[in-house]
């Protein structure tokens, strides 16, 4: 087995990535880094960027969610496809993932690296501005799966872009009965977001797929 995955169970990249192995029929040994602080730091040290999901394909370490999914599509081309090559699907595809990084990357960022920064000042018209943002990307993918007259964000099916929204979905609605149990998770549920009921239901078509139950 050549492919070592490090992930956090709970995380909507990580999650991404899993689904983009199951896609491709692809064998890998998965490796929790959030319960084991040595795999943690294995996979800091495999990155600059020491973030995880981190994966290792025959000792090449490719960090980042969006990158090893780029990755593995030029990696492995005889597996399934992960982008569609049509150019719209492909422009749609694309837009979407930008925009679910969009608003999951100012939450993350919100409720965990720059929480530090709260008791500034100036952190109430900050964070208003950053939770504007993160919900005008959340009410433009809910506006788009209303409109799309599909189950998935390509014509051609199932691909990355399907992938990222769902785990952004699963992660978002699942966050409330998560809290406390780490952290940052209660600060990101309080910061004023919500998921809009399209979006919700255009997950409903997905949740029973054998690599989403397999999450």
């Amino acid at each position: 087995m050549s492919l070592t995955l490090y992930h956090f169970p709970m995380s909507p990249f990580s999650r991404r990535v899993r689904l983009a192995l199951a896609h491709k029929n692809l064998s890998y040994e998965c490796l929790d880094a959030r319960s084991d602080a040595a795999l943690l730091e294995q996979a800091r040290a495999l990155s600059t960027q020491m973030t995880v999901p981190v994966l290792v394909d025959q000792g090449q370490a490719i960090a980042d969610s969006l990158a090893i999914i780029n990755y593995l599509d030029v990696a492995y081309p005889n597996a399934p496809k992960l982008w569609p090559t049509a150019r719209e699907d492909a422009a749609l595809s694309f837009d979407t993932v930008a925009a679910v990084d969009g608003a999951l990357d100012i939450l993350v960022d919100l409720g965990s690296r720059y929480f530090l920064l709260s008791s500034h000042d100036d952190w109430s018209n900050v964070s208003s501005e950053l939770v504007g943002r993160a919900q005008r990307n959340l009410d433009r993918l809910g506006e788009r799966v209303a409109t799309l007259g599909r189950e998935t964000i390509a014509a051609s099916g199932w691909s990355a872009a399907d992938m990222a929204l769902m785990t952004c979905v699963l992660w978002l609605e699942g966050l409330p009965a998560r809290i406390g149990t780490l952290a940052p998770i209660e600060r990101i549920v309080k910061l004023g977001w919500h998921l809009p009921p399209s979006l919700l239901h255009w997950a409903d078509a997905h949740r029973n797929r054998t690599d989403v139950l397999a999450l």
